[in-house]
């Protein structure tokens, strides 16, 4: 069995074409196993962790012209990250917060057609999603407190990338094409390198020993930071950098401009 998680989100249909805010109905809030689950859930115990699956009219999306109107959202407690986490994931946005826990809790929130209709499962190491009446199922954010010190590969299209409070990283690999990816309160990273094509970078890390940043038009905004040896290339996008230590920089930039406080 491998203790590396892969988590890739395998989605029935990918266009997403829009969402819009719709009233949230009150509901009764009941307790399991610590988490909050409003009346009406239905909640599934897994031999890999506790699934808790809830279902409300928040928010609707339109997949190929199919109206999605209720959301979801999955839990999942994993405790075999003995290896880091590697998520590839084409819309959804992923957040993650970093803290001494042991386990990793996420949490998948998805778009489906009517209420519980989607499931979210792992199947070989590999989120899949499935839906009773066969119509598509958008899942539109992952996020989740995880141990702090995890090495970390993350890949996204359109969704943006956040982390908070990580700290002795190993590795941390952050990708996406229009998305922005943040980084904060982070320290005592070893290696570590962001990626977009329109989105921007910011990031503050208390100590980083490699740091490599690529960015096509998006910007990058470097604060608070120390790092050893910074790799930046930009093609139009400007960098600024706000009270960071630098000791080895080499910057590529097209026409962007360079900004230093």
């Amino acid at each position: 069995m491998k203790s590396t998680i892969i988590i890739t989100i395998v989605l029935i249909m990918t266009l997403f074409t829009g969402c819009k805010d719709m009233g949230k109905k009150a509901a009764v809030v009941l307790k399991n196993n610590g988490i909050n689950v409003e009346s009406g859930d239905s909640v599934s115990i897994l031999g890999n962790g506790t699934i808790i699956t809830t279902t409300k009219r928040i928010s609707t999306a339109s997949v190929n012209g199919i109206e999605l109107k209720y959301t979801g959202k999955v839990t999942m407690q994993v405790t075999d990250t003995a290896n880091g986490i590697n998520i590839d994931e084409s819309s959804a946005d992923i957040s993650f917060s970093g803290s001494e826990i042991k386990q990793t809790e996420l949490q998948i929130s998805y778009n489906e057609f009517k209420p519980q209709d989607a499931t979210i499962y792992l199947e070989n190491s590999t989120f899949k999603a499935r839906s009773k009446s066969g119509k598509p199922v958008l899942i539109f954010r992952i996020e989740g407190v995880i141990p702090r010190n995890l090495k970390l590969n993350i890949k996204t299209d359109s969704g943006d990338i956040n982390l908070t409070a990580m700290q002795d990283n190993p590795l941390v690999s952050l990708s996406s094409d229009s998305g922005d990816i943040t980084i904060k309160q982070a320290k005592k990273w070893q290696q570590a390198s962001a990626e977009t094509d329109s989105g921007d970078i910011y990031f503050e890390i208390n100590q980083v020993q490699n740091m490599q940043v690529k960015t096509d038009s998006g910007d990058l905004d470097i604060s608070n930071s120390n790092i050893s040896n910074l790799n930046a290339t930009t093609d139009s996008g400007d960098i600024h950098l706000k009270n960071t230590k630098i000791a080895k920089r080499h910057f590529s930039q097209g026409s962007g401009d360079l900004y230093e406080e």
